[in-house]
C-alpha cells in the first residue's frame, strides 16, 4: 500500500498556463473534504483504519471561481480523522435525557419499537458496581425523537474512558443509524472518550452499512455481543415447536424426560454460579465473578425480568440456564451442562422446559444469543452451533460492533493505543 499523499505542485513561470496539479487534501476556494470519506468511498476502509491518508484526490476539489485562469493552487494541512459526507448531521441534536426523560427511560425504548434488556435502566444498575456510569442520551430533529441510547462509560488509562453503548443505538429507522450513533458520540466529548462503540441489533444489510459509513464510523475491532445468533418464534404451540425441531433433538428431550431428568425454576443463583465455574472450567471460557451474577439477579429478578432453571439428575445439578425477559423477548444469556451424566442429554430437556416456561409468561420472541462468528465447520462454536440449530428457529445476522468518532483529532490514534490498551468488560 503507498502511503504517501501527492505533495502540492508549486506553479512556475514555464508551467502557468498549463493544467496545474492539484493537493491530496484541500485548496484554496475548493470545499473541505474527508481523506477517510474518500477512502470509504474508494472501498479502502483499512487505509482508514490504519490513519493513512489516501493518495487519491477526492471527488469535487476543482477550484472554483470565474476567472479563466485558475489561481495556483495552496496547499492546507488535511483534515485528521474521519469526518462525516452526509450533511443530515447538522440537523440533528443529541442531548442528555431530561428528569422526567430519564425517569420513564424504558418507555422511551419501548416507543422505539426495539426494546432491549441491555438498554433498560436496570441494566445500568447491574453495570454500576463494575465501575460502569451511565448516560441516557436522546436523538432529536425539529422536536422529533429519531432514536435514544444509554452509553455505559468506564475509565481505563491514559485519562481516557471507554463509551459502549449495548445493542445500541435504539432507532426508528435503521437507515438513520450512522447519523443518531454520530451525534450521540459527538455528545460524548466532555466525558474524555475518543470514540463510542456501539452494536446495534439491526440487520446486516447495505442500507445500515453504508448509513453507518458516511456518518464516518468504522467497524469495531472488540465485539461484545455475538453479531450471529438464533431466534425461535415460540408463540406457536408446543407441538408445532416440536415439529419444527430436528428429529435428533426431539429424542433426545424424550431420552432425557424417560431417563429421570428433572427441571426448576429456581432462585438459587449461588448454585448457579458453582454451575457457570464447572461448566467454564470443562470448556475453557472465562466468566463473571459472583459478585456480578448476584447484582445481576437481585436487580432484575423482582421485576421479573430474570429467570433461573435448573436440570438435576441423580440428586446433582447437571445444568443450568438463566435468560433475561423484556416483554415478549427473552434472551438466553448464560448456562451449559457440567458435562456429568452427559448420556442422559440433560441440557436438551432443559433448554425445551425453559421455552414452554417463558412462552407461558407471554415471550414469543426467544434468542438463543449467539452462533459461530463464521458459521464454517471449522469455527470454534460449530458445535454449540449445531446444537441450538437443533432446535430450529431463524439465524440472524447483525451489522456488528461499530466506532464513532467523539473527538476526531483522537479518534484514530484511540483506535491504534485500543490495540495494546485492555478491554473492559
Amino acid at each position: 500500500m503507498d502511503r504517501s499523499s501527492a505533495a502540492p505542485t508549486t506553479p512556475t513561470a514555464s508551467t502557468s498556463r498549463r493544467k496545474r496539479s492539484r493537493p491530496a487534501c484541500s485548496v484554496r476556494n475548493a470545499p473541505r473534504a474527508s481523506s477517510y470519506a474518500a477512502a470509504v468511498e474508494a472501498g479502502s476502509s483499512s487505509t482508514a483504519a490504519a490513519g493513512i491518508r489516501s493518495a487519491t484526490t477526492p471527488p469535487g476539489l476543482v477550484p472554483q471561481g470565474p476567472s479563466r485562469r485558475p489561481k495556483p493552487a495552496i496547499a492546507r494541512p488535511c483534515p485528521r480523522g474521519p469526518k462525516p459526507t452526509n450533511l443530515a448531521i447538522v440537523n440533528l441534536r443529541a442531548r442528555a435525557a431530561t428528569p422526567d426523560e430519564d425517569a420513564r427511560w424504558d418507555e422511551l425504548i419501548e416507543a422505539t419499537g426495539r426494546p432491549h434488556v441491555l438498554q433498560s435502566r436496570a441494566w445500568a444498575d447491574v453495570k454500576r458496581p463494575g465501575g460502569w456510569q451511565s448516560r441516557r442520551i436522546v436523538v432529536e430533529r425539529k422536536g422529533d425523537v429519531l432514536g435514544v441510547a444509554q452509553v455505559l462509560l468506564k475509565d481505563i488509562a491514559l485519562g481516557q474512558r471507554y463509551a459502549y453503548a449495548p445493542r445500541g443505538p435504539l432507532v426508528r429507522e435503521p437507515a438513520q443509524i450512522g447519523d443518531v450513533s454520530l451525534a450521540i458520540a459527538r455528545s460524548l466529548a466532555s466525558d474524555h472518550a475518543a470514540a463510542l462503540l456501539f452494536d446495534p441489533e439491526l440487520p446486516e444489510d447495505h442500507r445500515v452499512t453504508d448509513s453507518l459509513r458516511r456518518a464516518g464510523c468504522l467497524p469495531g475491532r472488540f465485539p461484545v455481543q455475538p453479531r450471529r445468533t438464533l431466534v425461535l418464534d415460540i408463540s406457536r404451540d408446543p407441538d408445532a415447536l416440536l415439529g419444527e425441531m430436528r428429529k435428533k433433538t426431539r429424542q433426545y428431550i424424550r431420552k432425557a424426560e424417560r431417563d429421570g431428568v428433572d427441571t426448576e425454576e429456581s432462585d438459587d443463583i449461588g448454585a448457579f454460579y458453582d454451575v457457570q465455574r464447572t461448566v467454564a472450567a470443562r470448556v475453557g471460557f472465562g466468566i463473571h465473578d459472583r459478585d456480578y451474577f448476584d447484582t445481576l439477579w437481585r436487580t432484575l429478578a423482582p421485576m421479573g425480568r430474570a429467570h433461573l432453571f435448573f436440570a438435576r439428575f441423580g440428586g446433582r445439578r447437571v445444568a443450568a440456564l438463566l435468560a433475561l425477559r423484556w416483554g415478549p423477548q427473552a434472551w438466553e444469556m448464560f448456562g451449559g451442562p457440567t458435562g456429568e451424566h452427559a448420556e442422559t442429554r440433560p441440557f436438551y430437556l432443559l433448554k425445551w422446559r425453559a421455552i414452554l416456561r417463558l412462552r407461558q409468561l407471554g415471550v414469543r420472541s426467544y434468542d438463543m444469543w449467539g452462533l459461530a462468528e463464521s458459521g464454517k465447520d471449522d469455527d470454534p462454536l460449530s458445535g454449540v452451533e449445531n446444537f441450538k440449530l437443533g432446535f430450529g428457529g431463524e439465524p440472524r445476522a447483525y451489522v456488528g460492533a461499530w466506532e464513532a468518532p467523539v473527538r476526531e483529532a483522537l479518534f484514530f490514534l484511540w483506535r491504534f493505543a485500543s490495540r495494546v490498551l485492555p478491554t473492559a468488560s
